[in-house]
This record gives structure tokens, sequence and C-alpha cells, in this order.
């Protein structure tokens, strides 16, 4: 007798065949606002491993945005082009701005 497929399933897959692609996580930092995710955001504990960083804006609307990495280091969003996904171990984001992290396999 085979079994039907159904929606409810897709969690059990992903346990236990893995996740398919590079990321498996966003997390949405909001700095200087009081949503979930205003700043500062430290990646540690349950927001362990989030390996990528994209900012959301460019110019002034992340000038005030720092990504700290793991092993020392700062990254000013400032000097990052909007949209584009750079590979940074982070270690926390701090500041005025909008960018996403993005959890690693």
């Amino acid at each position: 007798m085979s079994v039907a497929y159904s929606a409810s399933m897709m969690g059990d897959q992903f346990s236990r065949l893995g996740h398919p692609g590079t990321y498996k996580n966003a997390y949405y930092y909001d700095g200087g606002s009081l949503a979930a995710g205003s700043g500062p955001t430290f990646f540690t504990g349950s927001l362990y491993g989030y390996g990528a960083l994209m900012i959301i804006a460019d110019g002034g609307a992340g000038l005030g945005m720092t990504a700290s990495l793991s092993d020392g280091g700062t990254v000013t969003a400032g000097n990052l082009t909007a949209k584009t996904i750079y590979d940074f171990s982070i270690r926390s984001i701090t500041g005025s701005g909008q960018a996403y992290a993005f959890k690693r396999q």
C-alpha cells in the first residue's frame, strides 16, 4: 500500500533529507525601528550560523549599519552594494539600516 503525499509531510522531508540550497533561513534586520529584529542583533545562541549578509538599500539608508565579523573586523554597510549577497561570518549587526542575514547549511 502506498502513502499519498500531503503538504503536512513537507516538514518531515526536510528533516529526513536535509535542506537543499546554500541557505536555510533568513533574518530581517531593521535597525532604527521598534520592529522585531531591530538592532543590535547578536548572532549567537539560537541565531548562530548566519554566514551571509545582504543590504537592502544603497547610500544613506545603510550608512549607519555595521556588521561585526566572527573572527574580528567590521564591515560598514555603506561600503557594500545593495541586493548583493556577501559571504560573511556575522557576529552582530548594529546601527540604522535594513538587511537580511542568511543562515548557512
